[in-house]
């Protein structure tokens, strides 16, 4: 008798009760079947069509295919499709407020033809060939760039990575540098610990995840629920969240035990003190469940589909002007501060030839609470000038026509004051005592860190307008004293030095009441109460020739 193999999927349905029919799948599966789904009696057409939809995808929303060439091919071909790793980034959002929390970083690679190939082929093969920890590098490195360019400070990126990522000798100094340079806080990242056979009995595992978390790292263990993912290693490591699996939540809105698990498991992190996040959250009945349970986050379909870079930005983007929108409804209805007037935002001009440089930067820094105003060349900055002054100028050294130093050199005097910082691909010491020579403020190279570069615009804009106040005070301090008479300023000179008034009227040949008179007129004039008053503005003035 002739044997046909069927490589369809099996999709099992019974009157049994869940349990059973659960057990009957593991056990199926167990024998070679690839199972599509379960389907406990009576059910719809609207429930297989469901599970049919949901049978379509992996848990990282990559279609299901046979191993491709991923997995066949050479080590040198293998590296080309490396090269073309592409990080994606799936939403997480608040369960109460339903308000963005973050990303998860997930990787994606594609062929010579430009598909997706599927992911955990590609790990699989990255794990043969012994690349998985430079793998998970370039991953967190990714991750950290476009954090720091896109990521609110208030929002977190979390990156899957491996135990055994650990082991490494100083690695923990390695990622922290790398958050450094990239103006990261290190609350803003998590570490999702993906066990793919258990955590190793090594004691520089557990050393490292408590320097990530006394460093503030949050470290979270991922599939909670199923596989080596257990109540003994929650007890046993600091993990900051836990991140339930999403085989459980997928199944909570048909299945009374699946939600009773996920509603246990959403207790015990609370009583713990550690985040619960769901995933595999796919409508909005599953997101109000878990919303009534008390979980911290929900990731999903529901939430979004992993999506390239540039979608994730743009959603950040759509959801701080929904914010900002809220703000300005409730602030127009109940004004917290009535009597005070809203706060102008700092006005920065950015000069660069470069257009993905200018879009960026405006992007970049109008997301951190400037305004920002483009210019593709020198000659219109300069023009801009006689009608508009900004806070801050961020000037590209290279361009063509009028280079960065030549643009400085044409400032008006009015605009000199003004903190300009320069920017350069080219890292040159000469160039950067040139321009600080020419009274640039700062000297920094592309690419930046938005994040850090707006600190440290903020910084030169308040140190800018401080030193403002200080010259406005010194001139307002100036004009009082050139207010006094002749004979007022000899003897507020005296007074400066410190004499009494029986000194002071020996010395100008004058009576001491006569200087007692002219002393209580200066202190008028001047707007000073007493003569350490007097002494401090006085000291001002002198400072300042």
């Amino acid at each position: 008798m002739q044997s046909l193999r069927f490589d369809g999927r099996v999709f099992l349905t019974s009157g049994a009760d869940a349990p059973v029919l659960e057990a009957a799948g593991k056990l199926l599966g167990n024998s070679g079947a690839r199972i599509g789904g379960l389907l406990p009696k009576p059910f719809s057409y609207a429930d297989f069509e469901r599970l049919l939809k949901a049978d379509a995808f992996t848990k990282d929303g990559d279609p299901i295919s046979e191993p491709s060439e991923a997995l066949t091919c050479s080590r040198e071909e293998f590296a080309q499709i490396e090269a073309t790793l592409e990080p994606y980034f799936q939403p997480k959002v608040w369960s109460q407020s339903r308000d963005l929390a973050g990303f998860e970083v997930l990787a994606r690679f594609r062929n010579a033809a430009g598909d997706i190939l599927p992911t955990e082929h590609c790990i699989a093969r990255l794990q043969s060939l012994g690349r998985i920890n430079e793998f998970t590098a370039t991953v967190i490195e990714l991750g950290f760039a476009w954090a720091s360019m896109e990521l609110p400070g208030n929002q977190i990126i979390s990156i899957n990575i491996e135990p055994e990522f650990f082991q490494q000798a100083g690695m923990i100094e390695k990622i922290e540098q790398l958050r450094q340079t990239h103006g990261l806080e290190a609350s803003q990242v998590v570490f999702e610990v993906t066990e793919r056979s258990g955590l190793p009995e090594d004691e520089a595992v557990l050393k490292s995840f408590t320097k990530l978390r006394v460093a503030g790292y949050g470290i979270a263990i991922d599939d909670f629920g199923i596989g080596f993912s257990s109540l003994k290693q929650l007890s046993d490591y600091p993990f900051s969240e836990i991140k339930i699996d999403g085989s459980f939540v997928a199944r909570m809105e048909h299945e009374a035990r699946a939600a009773e698990i996920v509603r246990a498991v959403v207790k015990l992190a609370k009583r713990t003190d550690i985040v619960c996040t769901a995933e595999r959250v796919e409508t909005e009945t599953v997101a109000q469940i878990l919303q009534e349970a008390g979980c911290d986050q929900l990731q999903g379909y529901w939430t979004g589909r992993p999506m390239p870079a540039d979608e994730a930005a743009a959603l950040i983007a759509s959801s701080l002007q929904d914010g900002d929108t809220q703000v300005e409804e409730r602030s127009s209805s109940e004004p917290e501060h009535p009597s005070e007037e809203p706060q102008s935002k700092p006005r920065v001009a950015i000069v660069d030839d470069e257009s993905g440089v200018r879009q960026t930067l405006v992007r970049g820094l109008e997301r951190h609470g400037f305004t920002c105003r483009p210019f593709r060349s020198g000659a219109d900055f300069l023009e801009s000038l006689e009608f508009e002054l900004p806070d801050c100028v961020i000037l590209d050294m290279r361009m063509p026509e009028m280079d960065g130093l030549s643009v400085l050199d044409r400032i008006p005097p009015a605009a000199q004051a003004i903190p300009v910082v320069m920017l350069t691909s080219h890292g040159e010491i000469s160039l950067a005592v040139d321009a600080m020579n020419a009274g640039a403020v700062d000297f920094v190279e592309k690419p930046v860190s938005i994040k850090r570069f707006a600190r440290k615009i903020g910084e030169h804009i308040a140190r800018s307008a401080e030193l403002r106040r200080r010259i406005d005070e010194v001139e307002h301090i100036k004009s009082q004293i050139a207010s006094l008479t002749s004979r007022e300023r000899d003897i507020a000179a005296q007074i400066a030095d410190g004499h009494s008034n029986k000194e002071i009227a020996r010395i100008l040949d004058i009576s001491p009441r006569t200087v007692e008179t002219h002393r209580a007129s200066i202190f008028k004039k001047l707007g000073v109460r007493n003569a350490v008053e007097f002494a401090l503005l006085f000291e001002k003035a002198s400072l300042a020739q």
